[in-house]
């Protein structure tokens, strides 16, 4: 009995060492983890000079919603929009960032490239404790800040406001299809409800945009400053008849962008209309890679506000054209004649 006692002691102990090992092994690869996400980078705090928060949302102090600027206008020239990366966001973070550019270059005239020395405005993106941009250009330098770098779309949701929006649920005709229960948002946080009465809106309200609030954010059931699966009755926005069965528990999404999140933009940032007199192929579309070969063609076909992106050569361009479009040849070389 007493052999036997002493190799059950010596069992237990080399089970507790190997319990010791699984946990120290864990730890070491959270943390391998949690670098690779960024979360162990340094920390920056700062805002886009001159700029308070509303939410993840940075606006000039003294802010009122509907006094300062619309999406329409301010929104980045050519739809270029220059980028530097802080010191402090690593690859993953960096990878993590240009996927989510994707997702709205994929259904605009936007293009995110790297900042050049010539480029007076551009984003300056860096690790922080949390997501939240400026609304569009706003001119200089400006601050994407970032914590969520493993979620695409909540990065996705931060470049929509960069490039321009803002939350689905303060348009101006939200009361027609949600209800703000103010008795049951934070204190302090209100404000991040109210109504932007001269914001700009195209289309109908779209409940699963990227850019709509959950119906828990803000809530009094939620840890503060969090958005939770709140319990029932301290929900923040409740989804009216007769949208509520469908959309209740589908506001807020951070997965996919909507077909109105992807019409909108590519209406405020139109797809350019590319043409190449050099072209030999026998199909015209107007892309980059089946260009229309007259600028009579793509100076019609282009959208109002759009860009005409000509290459090298001589075009007739005899014609009347009532509509504002841009004409670029960022190659040169280009003679609109009779």
């Amino acid at each position: 009995m007493q052999h036997r006692k002493q190799l059950q002691v010596v069992s237990g102990e080399r089970l507790r060492h190997f319990w010791l090992l699984v946990i120290l092994i864990g730890f070491c690869w959270g943390s391998v983890v949690q670098a690779q996400k960024g979360q162990t980078q340094a920390v920056k705090t700062n805002l886009t000079q001159g700029a308070v928060l509303m939410d993840d949302i940075q606006v000039p102090a003294g802010f009122a919603p509907g006094a300062e600027f619309t999406y329409a206008t301010n929104l980045w020239t050519d739809g270029e929009l220059p980028y530097v990366f802080d010191a402090n966001v690593n690859e993953f973070g960096q990878n993590a960032m240009r996927a989510a550019m994707a997702e709205w270059e994929k259904v605009a005239g936007v293009d995110f490239r790297p900042a050049q020395d010539y480029d007076v405005n551009y984003v300056h993106i860096q690790n922080s404790n949390g997501n939240n941009s400026w609304i569009g250009m706003k001119g200089g330098m400006q601050i994407i800040n970032i914590v969520s770098w493993d979620s695409k779309f909540i990065i996705v949701h931060e470049l929509g406001h960069c490039l321009g929006l803002w939350h689905e649920q303060t348009r101006w005709d939200r009361d027609n299809y949600v209800e703000i229960i103010s008795s049951n948002i934070q204190a302090g946080k209100a404000h991040n409800f109210d109504l932007n009465n001269n914001a700009y809106t195209n289309g109908p309200y779209d409940f699963d945009s990227i850019m709509h609030y959950n119906k828990c954010t803000f809530s009094t059931g939620c840890p503060l400053g969090q958005t939770c699966k709140c319990a029932a009755g301290t929900e923040t926005i409740l989804v009216r008849e007769p949208y509520k069965a469908e959309w209740q528990n589908k506001i807020g999404q951070r997965s996919h962008l909507s077909s109105l999140d992807r019409n909108v933009m590519a209406t405020l940032y139109p797809v350019p209309v590319y043409v190449d007199g050099s072209y030999t192929g026998s199909v015209e579309k107007g892309t980059i890679n089946q260009p229309f070969k007259s600028f009579v063609t793509g100076a019609n076909a282009v959208a109002p506000d759009g860009r005409v992106i000509v290459r090298p050569g001589s075009y007739a361009a005899v014609g009347s054209y009532d509509k504002p479009m841009t004409i670029k040849a960022p190659q040169g070389g280009v003679t609109l004649g009779n």
